[in-house]
């Protein structure tokens, strides 16, 4: 046998190991490219939805698909509400609440505005957010209305209602809304809780 015909210690497989990582490599960069042009467009999304779901809470309204403990108001069924008459020159609670979602439709939003109390104005962030965030809404659709305290100077009234958003998609929204009489007319005003 001559030197050339003996057999060699192995040497290490540096080629194939190179071009596993190789591969290795390019995969891992191919799965950030993907993850990046899937997770950008979410986050985006996502960051809408928190500042419509945020815009949402401010004016009463709480989303379905919010992983949130159940915020329905709890009704004591041993109490009986407390209901006193209104004076008769004062809108029924009910079709007054009827009638602000009505405005919101119409997107009369001059008109929904002045049945909010200055001080719910004032938390609201002002009237163009007002009107930034009722636009989203292609429809409001009043399922419940049940007064659970009347006095004479407040009423609170428990209201769910489905959310239409234009960009396609629904929330129901179940609030307890507390109106206040308005001082210069016959009429209520929004207040907040």
């Amino acid at each position: 046998m001559s030197q050339n015909d003996k057999p060699s210690a192995k040497s290490f497989p540096w080629k194939e190991v190179l071009t596993f990582l190789g591969v290795a490599i390019t995969a891992y960069l191919g799965y950030l490219g993907v993850r990046s042009t899937i997770e950008i467009p979410i986050q985006a999304t996502q960051t809408a939805e928190a500042r419509q779901t945020a815009a949402a809470k401010l004016y009463g309204l709480t989303p379905s698909g919010e992983e949130t403990p159940d915020v329905t108001p709890t009704v004591e069924t041993e109490a009986v509400p407390q209901v006193t008459e209104t004076p008769s020159n004062y809108a029924d609670p009910k079709m007054f609440i009827q009638e602000y979602f009505a405005f919101l439709n119409q997107q009369r939003h001059e008109e929904a505005w002045s049945k909010l109390s200055n001080q719910f104005k004032a938390s609201s962030g002002g009237y163009e957010d007002y009107v930034s965030f009722w636009e989203t809404v292609d429809e409001i659709e009043i399922v419940k209305m049940e007064i659970t305290s009347q006095n004479n100077t407040q009423v609170l009234v428990y209201v769910e209602v489905n959310y239409y958003y234009k960009a396609g998609y629904t929330t129901i929204g179940h609030t307890t809304y507390k109106l206040v009489k308005d001082p210069s007319n016959s009429s209520w005003l929004f207040d907040p809780n």
